[in-house]
């Protein structure tokens, strides 16, 4: 509930679209297993994440959370996902297209729709 109360507050903050129930946090957070989505760490600490960040435009709702370790959290930060995937403080086991994938089959669309979204999103930050 903790992660839900905040992720409800950063996007009244930030002004975004905002869909994400409690039921999706405990949904997320029940099919990782404790596994963090971006390096495969399996933790009792894992935390919500926003793979498009809000401070970035990113919206609150089930197709743009995921589970990660606090490492992950704190390296990623509110980078893009691409962005991040380049820098030398992630994970050496991140694999994008994992994410990505299951960020496409939340919304019911191809793989290819997600991948540009967040190509547009780098380009728009740097």
């Amino acid at each position: 509930m903790t992660a839900w109360r905040d992720a409800k507050k950063a996007a009244a903050k930030y002004g975004v679209f905002d869909d994400l129930t409690a039921n999706d946090v405990m949904f997320v957070f029940a099919i990782s297993h404790g596994e963090c989505s971006y390096c495969g760490e399996v933790t009792d600490d894992y935390q919500l994440e926003h793979i498009v960040p809000l401070s970035k435009g990113g919206k609150n709702t089930l197709s743009n959370v995921t589970c990660v370790c606090k490492t992950c959290n704190r390296s990623k930060f509110n980078h893009d996902l691409l962005t991040w995937q380049d820098r030398s403080d992630r994970p050496d086991d991140f694999e994008i297209l994992t994410t990505i994938e299951r960020m496409a089959t939340r919304r019911g669309v191809h793989i290819e729709v997600i991948f540009e979204e967040l190509k547009e999103q780098a380009r728009e930050h740097k």
